[in-house]
């Protein structure tokens, strides 16, 4: 059992800063948070929300659509986005939270026709939404329960093994039509000077 808990933490909070705040300072992450992305780390990163009940079904979606639009800049480079994408996306709120693997969403995120990108993540795409709360894993995930214990515990040894993870993913980024020229600018900052010129 854990002696600190996680839920006091988060049930003395008022906004969803503090959320990410405490929980941050809960698992001593360092608060990496560039690109709009809440907080990052290697091996996951978090999308924070003050008081949603991510057991409704629509609002985890929705949830899940906003993390789409910076693991799209995660996975494409873009915005200036340099980091790796992640093992794991999860949403953590004040009362509860879902932790599941960032490949299972590549579809998603990948698509550039289907769903707008265009859009602020704040306000997702509804296309995305809709196919997100149909989506089985999101649909039928673990949703921890911060006010059970053994739900608390489960998730915070989650994160804790996560978080243990010494060989996050390898830097790959998609290069693209959209992002040939972010990716061609990366790669010639990092090791073009050492080619030959003609």
């Amino acid at each position: 059992m854990t002696k600190l808990k996680l839920t006091p933490l988060l049930e003395e909070t008022c906004t969803e800063e503090e959320v990410k705040s405490n929980f941050a300072s809960y698992f001593r992450i360092k608060p990496e948070m560039r690109n709009d992305i809440d907080l990052y780390t290697p091996q996951v990163f978090f999308e924070f929300k003050f008081d949603k009940n991510l057991q409704i079904p629509s609002v985890r979606a929705r949830c899940f659509a906003q993390a789409m639009y910076y693991a799209r800049n995660l996975k494409f480079g873009l915005h200036g986005e340099t980091r790796p994408p992640t093992n794991f996306i999860s949403a953590v709120t004040r009362k509860f939270a879902v932790t599941l693997p960032f490949e299972i969403f590549d579809e998603y995120y990948s698509d550039q026709k289907i769903f707008d990108w265009d859009l602020e993540a704040s306000n997702p795409c509804k296309k995305l939404v809709a196919a997100l709360a149909s989506f089985k894993p999101l649909r039928e995930c673990i949703i921890y329960d911060f006010s059970d214990a053994n739900s608390h515990d489960a998730f915070v040894s989650q994160i804790r093994a996560i978080l243990a993870d010494t060989c996050p993913p390898a830097a790959k980024i998609s290069i693209s039509e959209i992002n040939f020229q972010a990716a061609f600018d990366s790669w010639n900052k990092k090791i073009g000077f050492k080619l030959p010129a003609d």
